[in-house]
């Protein structure tokens, strides 16, 4: 059966075979049933007539022939013969061929060309038989069984009828369904119908009614950071447009070179947003590549590397705390982005000659990377909200985007991770620990 087949094809073929197949052999039983009994009946008749013609005479009476017999003389279906105790035959139908003496009952046998089937009985000296031809009786069995068969051939049809009927009938929820999704909208997303669905069926939908829901929680969260992000860069690109404006204005060198640093550092404020809108649009896509096993002390040696310039610059104290190596499978890219994120923020919300430490950890069943730094923690109530894309704590003095912890989740998403936020026991800062899963 092709690939692309239909439902119904793929039911209704091996089906119709199925039932051809069924009612070829039972039509064969049926056929083969029915001349035996009529084979029986004819056989009968033999030997019935036999004995009659022994005890009455040699006249051969009217047999009970079926309803389908050949319009002809009696002597034409049953011929009389009579032997004597030697074998000689004594008497025979007209137009009846020599047929020497048979044994004792039924027998077949060969003469004037043709087959006879013989039952023969003795009495006294002489030994009495009655012959008929064999394709006169399988004429009239085939006839008999051939009457046998018709109401199983007529009922094959209608069975296939009826099983067509039932599957087309079983499918129109499914029509209904198709028709309902080819005239939907690209852009509506709501659930599928799950009602009058086969039960082979429904648990299809409900998975594709948990992909439309995820797919239009997703396309509401695009559209929204869509939003936020030409509302975030909206600013900058107009502080942009303002400092290109006053460096044209500017009245000497020195004006000219202050709106210069000004702009520039504007630019370098934009590339970062722009940066960080990459990377979160490369982390809300699916993973293009396959993960990898990585060591995780390595990785965060490598990032506590990078950014020790940024905690020098600033006289914070960045390193690492007790840690052991441990082998994980992951996303290199959206690890390093993880840890990247977490680490920098401490940075930036730690103050001057503070301490931001970075320790991993073996769990059980489970590993811990850990950021704790020395800032002013986040207050209780925002801890839940902090996550959220373009959200910035109320009062913070540090300059940011509010994408980093946003975009430190969506990585720890991709590699089925969770972090953990929490302000210190101490009160002396704020530790997020990231926690995978062996």
């Amino acid at each position: 059966m092709p690939p692309g087949a239909s439902l119904r094809r793929r039911i209704l073929l091996p089906v119709a075979g199925l039932l051809l197949v069924a009612g070829v052999a039972s039509a064969a039983v049926a056929f083969y049933l029915a001349k035996g009994e009529a084979n029986e009946l004819l056989d009968y008749q033999l030997q019935q007539l036999t004995r009659v013609v022994a005890t009455e005479g040699v006249a051969v009476p009217s047999p009970v022939l079926p309803p389908n017999a050949r319009d002809t003389d009696v002597e034409d279906n049953f011929m009389v013969f009579v032997w004597d105790e030697n074998g000689r035959l004594l008497h025979r139908t007209r137009a009846a061929p020599a047929i020497e003496r048979p044994s004792l009952g039924f027998t077949t046998v060969a003469a004037g060309g043709k087959r006879w089937r013989v039952f023969s009985e003795k009495v006294g000296p002489r030994q009495f038989g009655v012959a008929q031809r064999m394709d006169l009786r399988t004429e009239l069995a085939g006839a008999g069984a051939l009457q046998a068969l018709l109401p199983v051939l007529a009922l094959v049809p209608l069975i296939g009828l009826t099983i067509g009927w039932i599957v087309l009938r079983s499918l129109r929820p499914l029509r209904v369904l198709s028709a309902d999704v080819r005239q939907r909208a690209a852009t509506d997303l709501r659930p599928l119908p799950e009602h009058d669905l086969p039960d082979e069926v429904r648990p299809l939908v409900h998975a594709m009614n948990g992909l439309l829901t995820r797919l239009d929680a997703a396309m509401t969260r695009q559209k929204r950071f869509v939003a936020d992000a030409a509302h975030e860069l909206r600013t900058p690109l107009a502080a942009l447009q303002i400092q290109a404006e006053m460096l044209e204005g500017a009245a000497d060198d020195g004006e000219r070179r202050q709106r210069t640093r000004a702009l520039r550092t504007g630019i370098a404020r934009l590339s970062g947003l722009v940066s960080q809108l990459l990377t979160m649009a490369r982390l809300d896509a699916a993973p293009a590549s396959e993960p990898v096993e990585l060591d995780l002390l390595e990785m965060v040696k490598e990032i506590v590397a990078e950014l020790y310039p940024f905690a020098e610059s600033r006289s914070i104290n960045l390193g690492l705390a007790e840690s052991e190596s441990i082998a994980i499978r992951g996303h290199p890219a959206g690890l390093r982005a993880l840890f990247g994120n977490l680490i920098d923020n401490a940075l930036r919300y730690t103050p001057e000659g503070g301490r931001v430490d970075v320790s991993v950890k073996r769990l059980a069943g489970g590993a811990a990377v850990a950021v704790a730094d020395s800032g002013p923690g986040i207050p209780e109530a925002e801890l839940p909200q902090v996550f959220d894309r373009f959200y910035r704590v109320a009062g913070g003095e540090a300059s940011g985007h509010g994408l980093g912890l946003a975009i430190a989740r969506a990585a720890a998403e991709q590699d089925r991770a969770r972090i953990v936020l929490e302000n210190r026991t101490d009160g002396s800062g704020l530790r997020a620990s990231v926690i995978f899963a062996l």
